[in-house]
């Protein structure tokens, strides 16, 4: 099986869909959760990240905040320097260590969230 890279996966995402698919499996949360947490079905949000619905940009902006990931690169696509080194520091590490970081970040990004409240979409 060919390893894909985080840092070509990460730089080839064209949509926000699809780029929210990718923090969200990277701050290891399932579809389901997602649907719990928002109140929508599994269906919905599979059609969110492969671009069938459309998505707000208050609801890209709360997934990514969630997601602990960069809005601008959800949004956009567009990485900036410190992503880019963070990319290339994760690229060294193992899969479950990778994944682990992600997850603490994720988790830590959830704290935040719940100090500074942002509206629910």
């Amino acid at each position: 099986m060919t390893r894909i890279s985080t840092h070509d996966l990460v730089h080839n995402a064209t949509s926000p869909g699809e780029r929210l698919r990718i923090a969200r499996t990277n701050a290891g949360l399932t579809m389901g959760q997602i649907a719990r947490l928002t109140g929508d079905t599994v269906a919905h949000v599979s059609a969110e990240e492969v671009g069938e619905v459309e998505l707000s940009p208050e609801r890209v902006r709360f997934l990514a905040s969630y997601y602990g990931a960069s809005i601008a690169w959800v949004e956009t696509g567009a990485l900036n320097e410190v992503d880019d080194l963070t990319l290339a520091y994760l690229g060294r590490l193992e899969p479950d260590h990778a994944r682990d970081l992600l997850a603490l970040l994720g988790t830590l990004a959830v704290y935040e969230s719940r100090l500074t409240p942002a509206a629910r979409p």
